[in-house]
């Protein structure tokens, strides 16, 4: 996803050579359905709609992986961020995973 793609350099450096790499970029685009779906996570989770902790594109990595019946990979702050609204939400522990689970 474009939102989050930023944080690659930082959480997974040695792989940001390759990411680079990759031409064209494809991203996953983000559809009304996604941001309705990360909105009632969000609500669901209990977190305010106005922003505040976990940041609305965890919420919406969470949604997009969910609707595309993938696991979300990530790592760090995002990591456990979208570990917590697994949590919060119900959904299954390992379909929110590090680069180690995959």
């Amino acid at each position: 996803m474009r939102s989050v793609s930023n944080e690659l350099k930082d959480l997974y450096p040695h792989l940001w050579a390759a990411f680079t790499a990759i031409q064209p970029r494809k991203y996953v685009p983000t559809t009304v359905a996604n941001n309705q779906s990360a909105t009632l996570l969000q609500e669901q989770h209990g977190s305010g709609i106005l922003g505040g902790l976990p940041l609305f594109e965890h919420f919406e990595a969470v949604a997009v992986a969910r609707g595309k019946k993938c696991r979300l990979v990530s790592a760090g702050k995002a990591l456990k961020n979208c570990k917590q609204i697994a949590k919060g939400c119900g959904i299954p522990d390992d379909d929110v995973t590090d680069i180690t689970g995959v």
